[in-house]
């Protein structure tokens, strides 16, 4: 039985590493290693989920994408069994975003077609939008800044009203930061309307996530949504508007530990400064900022920066210097280019080709899942009672093979309770065997309801049922056991011919170490018998654990 200050530990180190607390991202990151290592050593199944979700939004926004992947698909590699619908399309969000700052396109790719899955089928808003911007991620990163944009808006329009503050002002901020990046391509274009109008729909959602932002009293969320809608106001010409942006998003990102975003922040004001005729100090952190970059930086990044300090090397008259800043920025240009398509070409095929194998991977799936549902049911029934209901022996064999192997390896606490029906033969001999059955049926349905979510409850034959407690210490399994005595002695079952019975249940104990499913039953039958030996419709320890 756990201790009562360490559920409040729990509970303290949750509220912590909740994204809403606004703690700092360094703190609620170590809030939410420590809230999941909790959460699991107390056996709390969907705050070991939410806690590990949080760690992986943490570690993302913290620029350290490469351990929020690893974590994220942690979290979906093992979700527990009905692991809500929103914490595993969080988790997906989270993986396509992480992969796509790796470059790891395909993995990417294929958590936001997932999360897009769970979109067609999701009733709430959240989820859509969430899909929406991870695929949207995908195709900006991929070069198609005008699907992206496509996506968001019609997202946004579907959804926006009803979704969630923070969902729709991540969504809001995509939106401007895709809007920024078709603006950017549009610059020397013969569409200036275009350009105009793409810059003018960046602007409205930049203002619009800022305003959720403001409302939700989210720094991390204000200073990405300034970021981005200082760059839809630079490419707008607002650029006094733009440096109070950025000045006001660098105090927030350096406050926080935020080195990522505040890299990106300083590259625009660099090229804000430069806007604005001021060369000489546009070229000093271009220049900087080029030679603090270090591998985590992105590409895009890097080729921005030379072509602001190519800009204002021209600007000064540094011609030599600007046309070596331009060609670094056109090699990484070219690479990019190169990158994009030779990953379209991989992940991209013709439509006959995609129609060819939709309807295969379909039909392949159909197979697999009649399959897998066949073996299934015949591994369910073959391990369940078909009197009851309920797992038989064969089931407790293999979840205690499971279950004894993770637990042995920590020592953790676990009970195996052994209990049958006093006088049962009496009940036969008197009622019937009819009547036996359904004195089983209902002492397996209390039982049902007195144990715990991860717990496991079988009949190991006749009136004998076991019940296996992981994570449960002695004190605890005693008080459950004590609870379900007394609920039995308390019931009232009617027999198929309409008399009423009452029954009583005696019970024994046997609590870890060893780890052994026999010598836990030995232990434990020898516990039932001198409850049975005591008077009956009692609890006994075995015996060593009695003594002690």
């Amino acid at each position: 039985m756990h201790a009562p200050d360490d559920a409040l530990r729990q509970q303290e180190l949750m509220r912590r590493a909740d994204p809403a607390s606004n703690l700092e991202p360094a703190q609620a990151e170590q809030a939410a290693r420590e809230a999941e290592a909790w959460s699991r050593r107390l056996g709390l199944t969907r705050e070991t989920l939410q806690a590990g979700v949080w760690l992986a939004r943490h570690l993302f926004h913290l620029g350290r994408h490469a351990q929020a992947l690893a974590q994220a698909q942690a979290v979906l590699a093992s979700p527990p069994a009905g692991a809500e619908s929103a914490l595993v399309a969080e988790a997906l969000r989270l993986t396509a975003l992480a992969a796509c700052e790796l470059g790891q396109f395909d993995v990417a790719i294929d958590a936001a077609q997932s999360l897009m899955q769970r979109a067609a089928a999701a009733e709430d808003a959240a989820t859509p939008l969430n899909a929406a911007i991870a695929l949207a991620v995908c195709f900006e990163r991929l070069g198609d800044m005008w699907q992206a944009e496509r996506l968001l808006s019609r997202a946004l329009e579907a959804h926006g009203e009803r979704g969630p503050d923070v969902v729709v002002a991540s969504a809001c901020n995509a939106l401007c930061a895709v809007c920024a990046q078709v603006a950017r391509l549009l610059h020397d274009s013969d569409a200036p309307e275009e350009r105009l109008s793409v810059l003018e729909r960046g602007r409205v959602a930049g203002e619009k996530g800022m305003l959720i932002a403001g409302r939700l009293g989210n720094a991390l969320y204000q200073a990405v949504l300034q970021t981005n809608l200082a760059e839809v106001l630079i490419g707008a010409g607002r650029y006094d508007q733009a440096c109070r942006l950025l000045e006001q998003a660098l105090a927030i990102a350096e406050r926080q530990g935020l080195s990522t975003y505040g890299q990106y922040a300083r590259m625009l004001l660099a090229d804000a400064w430069l806007h604005r005729g001021d060369a000489s100090r546009a070229f000093r952190l271009a220049v900087g900022l080029l030679a603090e970059a270090g591998d985590g930086t992105a590409a895009a990044t890097l080729s921005r920066l030379h072509d602001v300090a190519a800009r204002a090397a021209s600007a000064m008259r540094r011609y030599k210097v600007a046309n070596d800043h331009l060609v670094a920025a056109q090699q990484i240009e070219r690479r990019l280019l190169t990158t994009q398509m030779r990953i379209q070409s991989e992940l991209l095929v013709t439509r006959s080709e995609e129609l060819r194998a939709r309807q295969e991977a379909d039909r392949a799936r159909r197979d697999a899942r009649e399959q897998q549902a066949r073996a299934a049911q015949l591994q369910a029934d073959a391990e369940r009672d078909s009197l009851t209901g309920i797992g038989n022996r064969r089931h407790l064999e293999r979840r205690a093979s499971e279950l004894l192997s993770a637990l042995s390896e920590g020592a953790q606490a676990l009970t195996l309770v052994m209990f049958d029906v006093d006088h049962f033969k009496q009940v036969n001999d008197r009622h019937g065997h009819a009547a036996g059955d359904a004195v089983l049926v209902a002492l397996a349905s209390q039982a049902s309801r007195c144990i715990r979510g991860g717990d496991v409850l079988v009949r190991h034959g006749g009136e004998e049922f076991v019940l296996l407690l992981p994570g449960a210490g002695l004190a605890e399994g005693q008080e459950i056991s004590e609870r379900l005595r007394g609920q039995v002695e308390r019931m009232t079952v009617e027999s198929p011919g309409g008399t009423k019975l009452s029954v009583t249940i005696s019970i024994g104990l046997a609590a870890a170490p060893a780890y052994s499913l026999p010598e836990l039953l030995a232990r434990a039958d020898a516990a039932l018998y001198e409850a049975k030996r005591g008077g009956r419709n009692r609890v006994c320890l075995a015996a060593a654990q009695a003594e002690g």
